[in-house]
This record gives C-alpha cells, structure tokens and sequence, in this order.
C-alpha cells in the first residue's frame, strides 16, 4: 500500500508540476470557451486521491496513442480531493485558467465540474447512468458541454445480482450496501429490487454515506440474517473494500463486488467493466475536441470489455463450491 500511495503523490506531483508549465504561459481569465488556436492545449484534470494508479496511466496511455505528449505538445493541470467543498473549489480554479478540457474522473467530479462551468467541454470515462440522472439529453446526442464513457451502473447492478445466485443458488437473502448521496443510486437499488424479485431474492438496503456508516450497516446485515453481501457502485465501496472483504470472511458471507481489486483482496465475487479501457477511450474524446468537435456531438460510449473475477481460495474458505459453469465465464479466476 505504501507504494501505491508513493506512485499516486508522484503522479498527481508531476502532473502539478505540468500544471506549474502552463500558468507560465498565461492562460487566466473569464468569458465563454473557446479553443486555443496555436497554443499549447491545456486540459484541466479533476480526480479522487483515491482513484488507483493504473487508470490515471491508462489516460496518460491514450493520450500517448492520439500523438500527444505530456508537458510538451499538451498541458495537464492535475486537482484531487474526495470531499465536496474542496472539489467545488478545484473546479471553478480549473475553469478559472481557461483550460481547453476538463476531465472529470470519478463520479463525485462530474456535478462540480458541471456548476462551474457550462461552456468547457467536459469529458468523463466514468457517467453512471447520464440519461437516468439528467445531465445528458440522450446518449447518442448529449446536448450539452458533457459527453464521455458510461459505467452502465443501472444495468450491471442486475447481472452482479444474477451472477452472486448463479455462482450461490441456495442465496435468497441479500444486503445491498448502497450511498444515497451518490446520483446513480436510486436508479441503481430499483433494477437491483427488480432482478431481486425475479430471481426470489429479498433484497435489503444498506445505507453508507461516510465510512463510519460501516459498522452499522453491516451489523444490520447480520440482524436481518443476510446471506450475502453486493456492494453498489461508489467510491466509498472501493475505498472501504477492505473492511467488507474482512467482514464477509469472518461471518462467512459470499459478496459479489463491483471492483475487480476486492475480490483480488479476498472477495469472493467482482463484476463490471474494464476502467482502465474507460480511461483510454477517454483520451480520443480529448483528442477530438481538441481537433474541433463539440461534445453536444459527441455520443455517450457504452463499455465493450467486462471483468468478472472469481476467488476459488475464498469459495474454498467459506464451504462454496463453484460451479464450472461459472468459472468458465469469468475473465480471472482466483486459485
């Protein structure tokens, strides 16, 4: 963990120290957005400190991929914070420096982002459900200054539920640890409760707005006599995976997660699709409204590569037996 947390500092340093670059080239102001001609671009990256490294390298990849090199042919002004004010703050400073792109990555960016400014292009690898939640007009027309990639947060909240009773058919009680602070998550917990009652599974919501909610919620999946556990699709999952893998072992409770690093960590079940592709894709969405497109324009991308990652070493620690079935669907299996 140290290491990580050492290459996380270097890379938001380095990006920081591009940022002190651009300010050398003046580019402060207000008024409505319009592309540098001539100039350097400047793109304006808005992240959580707890986001892992490999997607931020996936961006800087993708952006390699489309002939731009950081620091020399693009400017990066990199900001990170998990909480709301200091994210509202970084975000009117990086419309403030008239960047020429904003990328929101993480979903807790992409509201800030969007009340400082409506003229920036906005470009996300991470929209939940942008129709459902209303910041986009359609997925094949945005509308607006926001486009991106999905995480389909709707839809695989379903399939991770299908997946947990097909890998655990004799599962009929299910807690569902869920933020309702976060936009996607009631549009997410209604396809869950949807799927639940297909499959004759009781579903029970788990309420976690901070990380002192765990103990809490997850005693109260102990009290209602869960069967399991499925966590939604939320920042505080990612960051609290620790604690709901170290619960789940000691209570001997099966979960299916949306992170694939949960259940490297001792998970038994992850599904979702593939971030770092998100992040890569995302830098041809910079490349092209660098080149003139306008995001209005630009339609909202569905992802096309999934991970569902299977623990055989967890399944043997809680009694579960795995069917083959199963295993053959899954793109990494655990032993």
């Amino acid at each position: 963990m140290q290491q990580v947390a050492a290459s996380r500092r270097r890379f938001l340093q380095g990006s920081l120290g591009l940022a002190g670059l651009g300010l050398l080239s003046g580019c402060a102001g207000g008024g409505a957005w319009s592309l540098s001609r001539g100039a350097v671009p400047r793109l304006g990256y808005l992240t959580l400190p707890s986001l892992p490294d490999f997607v931020h390298a996936a961006f800087h990849q993708g952006l390699g991929a489309q002939g731009y090199v950081v620091g020399q042919t693009i400017l990066i002004e990199t900001r990170a914070a998990g909480d709301a004010p200091t994210l509202r703050q970084h975000a009117a400073d990086l419309v403030g420096l008239k960047c020429d792109v904003l990328v929101g990555a993480g979903a807790p960016v992409i509201q800030p982002l969007m009340e400082a400014t409506a003229s920036i292009p906005i470009i996300s690898p991470t929209l939940g459900d942008p129709v459902g939640t209303g910041v986009v007009n359609s997925l094949g027309h945005p509308g607006g200054n926001l486009t991106g990639l999905r995480l389909m947060t709707t839809e695989m909240s379903g399939k991770r539920l299908e997946l947990l009773k097909e890998a655990v058919p004799n599962v009929t009680r299910v807690g569902v640890l869920i933020n309702p602070t976060n936009p996607n998550a009631g549009l997410e917990w209604r396809q869950t409760e949807v799927v639940g009652q297909a499959l004759g599974v009781h579903v029970t919501p788990l309420a976690v707005r901070q990380p002192e909610d765990f103990d809490q919620a997850l005693g109260l999946a102990l009290r209602g006599q869960a069967e399991a556990l499925l966590t939604t699709v939320d920042v505080l999952m990612y960051e609290q995976r620790a604690a709901i893998v170290e619960f789940a072992v000691k209570h001997r409770l099966p979960t299916m997660h949306y992170a694939r690093l949960a259940a490297a960590e001792g998970g038994l079940l992850a599904y979702d699709m593939v971030h770092a592709e998100n992040y890569r894709r995302a830098a041809v969405y910079v490349a092209k409204i660098l080149k003139g497109s306008k995001p209005a324009d630009l339609p909202v991308e569905q992802p096309t590569k999934f991970d569902f990652v299977v623990n055989l070493k967890t399944a043997r620690a809680l009694g579960i037996t795995i069917q083959p079935s199963i295993v053959a669907q899954a793109t990494e299996v655990i032993e």
